[in-house]
């Protein structure tokens, strides 16, 4: 049989966390059907692990975890099998790049959690502001006013900072190491797993690395029409993602 994999982005894909019922039950019955045929569900996401696990309790497991834009990467079991986290220096002067805009909203992500001065997170409170740097960083996230806002600042911080990529979904910047993305992070979950197939699907600019190295590739008829161009097929659901697999079992 073949080893199917189906790597979703989370946010406005799988987790609609706006919604009465932030999991869609047709979603949660298509994956758990997959899985009992064999195939290996998972998670591609700029979230961290908590951040992924938090909201997921009671309603579903994943057979792994590619979280913090492809930066830290977990098995079914939670045992981490890559990570490529910025090193102190370059957290440093990338924190202190991002704090000259006090009207942004900045987040760090250590890959386990994610932890601000001002907001909680995922059951985390507030951290002090001298303990963001205390901690390994596999990546920020910037908050931006406006879309045009972010393209600016992704734009301004790639061309200054040559260690750095800056994945832009709508308002927001996530912001790795070089050499990560979520694309990079589901070739490598495909050769730790040897797999045959690695479906995938996302709905905004940031999931185009992992459109574009998935096989077969799925978006939303919402997504934004460049988004929609890398795919291979546009459906309304995950869930009719995961339905269109089905043949490729047998």
């Amino acid at each position: 049989m073949k080893q199917i994999a189906f790597a979703s982005d989370f946010d406005n894909t799988l987790f609609f966390g706006k919604e009465a019922k932030p999991f869609h039950e047709e979603d949660l019955m298509a994956i758990k059907a997959f899985k009992e045929k064999g195939g290996l569900f998972g998670v591609c996401t700029g979230r961290s692990e908590s951040g992924v696990l938090f909201p997921s309790k009671g309603f579903l497991d994943y057979d792994f975890r590619i979280l913090a834009t492809g930066s830290y990467l977990l098995d079914k079991e939670g045992k981490c099998f890559y990570q490529n986290p910025f090193s102190l220096g370059e957290a440093t002067l990338l924190y202190e790049n991002l704090c000259r805009y006090p009207s942004f909203s900045l987040v760090v992500n250590t890959g386990k959690s994610l932890f601000s001065s001002t907001s909680s997170f995922d059951g985390h409170p507030p951290r002090k502001e001298e303990e963001r740097l205390k901690r390994t960083i596999r990546g920020f996230s910037l908050g931006c006013l406006k879309e045009e806002n972010a393209a600016e600042r992704k734009k301004k911080l790639e061309g200054s900072l040559s260690f750095l990529h800056a994945f832009q979904n709508k308002t927001f910047l996530d912001i790795v190491k070089r050499g990560n993305s979520k694309g990079e992070g589901r070739k490598r979950r495909k050769e730790h797993l040897c797999l045959d197939v690695r479906a995938g699907r996302g709905d905004s600019f940031n999931d185009i690395p992992l459109i574009e190295e998935a096989s077969p590739s799925y978006t939303f008829l919402s997504s934004p029409k460049e988004v929609q161009a890398k795919a291979d097929l546009v459906l309304p659901t995950l869930s009719s993602a995961l339905h269109d697999l089905r043949n490729l079992f047998s």
